[in-house]
């Protein structure tokens, strides 16, 4: 390579960016501004152009412009060189003849550095959404292997319940046949004896047959227990204040209990029966355990989003701490002997209903300051997955 000027390439060209050449017609290297020379490690004035590049890839198309140089055709050729034993990345040039001299000048589109860059945050961002993508489709089988293992559960429950429901009814008559022979038995011994049985002999009878009465509700709780929230009615708009007002009727608390009904309660759209057996429960039990001299009930709501938040307060003597989660279990009456007009069951129907309508029930109490229930219950239907409203209609069926 010559270190000095040549006169054949101007001293401007010298510090180009990119390669430039003049080259012979037929293609020899005259003259370079070394920038090629330099990347290639050789002096390349002398040698032909061709020996320079890759033949698998580039000679054919380099011969190719050296012919179209003598056109007025205005190319872009890349090409691929060979440095050593390694090719380069393809190279984009123009292949320029000169009149004037009749030489061909070669010279190199120089790369933008901010193409680069652009085409390096390019590489890294396919990359990460490559990652991405594989890390949302393990993902998406994940998910796809849960929803399956659900609704092979959810089906599983829904034979436990159907299952739960039959064995329920067979020992609704099964007991219940028995239970009312009881009952005759106990009123036909009482005709019979007349006037010969003595008051112990009657407190006896009288016993049983309460006995026999509250056997028969425990049996129709369980029967309301497993069937609660299985069978549905097309939801309605319920307003809440008659609801609990006709309830409070039919109840008709003893004197002086007095049952306070927040006005303005709002109206919801939901299954009329559902609701009404919530707060009939509720409200029932805040009478019957109300002991104390004046009673005083209050029922209430305030907003929780899509959600009403209902209360049912009392005066009575509260529920110790410990038993406060205990109460929603099956058959706890919160007495070790248990309560003769008691089944234990109200509050499990509670859970249960308030559950299946995606709320929640709980209560606050203090022993001797009465207690507050609480329930989150939708505003509106809460939307039911396409599989569990196919399983539901099924089951109903």
């Amino acid at each position: 390579m010559n270190e000095g000027p040549v006169p054949g390439c101007p001293a401007f060209l010298r510090g180009f960016p990119g390669a430039v050449l003049q080259l012979s017609p037929d293609g020899v290297v005259l003259d370079s501004n070394g920038c090629l020379d330099r990347e290639l490690g050789a002096t390349l004035a002398g040698k032909r152009f061709l020996s320079l590049v890759d033949r698998s890839s580039s000679a054919d198309k380099w011969e190719r412009a050296l012919a179209a140089s003598a056109t007025e055709e205005r190319k872009v050729w890349e090409l691929v060189l060979r440095r050593g034993g390694t090719l380069t990345e393809p190279r984009a040039f123009s292949v320029l003849r000169d009149p004037a001299t009749d030489s061909v000048w070669l010279v190199e589109h120089p790369r933008d550095p901010r193409l680069d860059r652009l085409a390096l945050e390019a590489t890294e961002t396919n990359s990460e959404l490559a990652r991405t993508q594989r890390e949302l489709s393990k993902e998406k089988a994940r998910l796809s292997r849960a929803l399956r293992q659900l609704e092979e559960r959810s089906a599983e429950l829904e034979r436990s319940n159907r299952e739960l429901d039959q064995f329920a009814h067979v020992v609704s008559h099964d007991l219940k046949a028995p239970l009312r022979s009881i009952g005759n038995y106990a009123d036909w011994l009482e005709e019979d004896a007349g006037g010969t049985l003595n008051e112990a002999a009657r407190e006896h009878l009288d016993l049983l047959r309460k006995r026999v009465r509250g056997m028969d509700s425990l049996i129709q709780g369980v029967l309301q227990y497993s069937r609660a929230g299985r069978v549905q009615a097309p939801p309605e708009p319920v307003d809440v204040g008659a609801l609990v007002r006709e309830i409070v009727d039919v109840l008709s608390p003893p004197e002086p209990t007095r049952v306070e009904i927040e006005p303005g309660l709002p109206t919801v759209v939901t299954e009329r029966v559902q609701l009404e057996q919530v707060f009939q429960n509720l409200i029932g039990n805040a009478v019957k355990y109300a002991r104390v001299a004046e009673p005083r009930i209050g029922i209430g709501a305030c907003d929780a989003g899509d959600f009403v938040r209902f209360s049912v307060t009392d005066n009575g003597p509260g529920i110790p701490p410990r038993a406060q989660e205990r109460i929603w279990t099956l058959f706890f009456t919160g007495r070790p002997d248990g309560e003769a007009d008691s089944t234990g069951i109200g509050l499990s129907v509670v859970k249960k209903l308030v559950e299946r309508h995606g709320g929640r029930a709980w209560v606050e109490s203090e022993p001797g300051a009465g207690a507050a229930f609480y329930f989150l219950w939708p505003r509106e239907p809460r939307p039911e997955p396409p599989a569990a409203a196919a399983r539901a209609s099924q089951s109903d069926a």
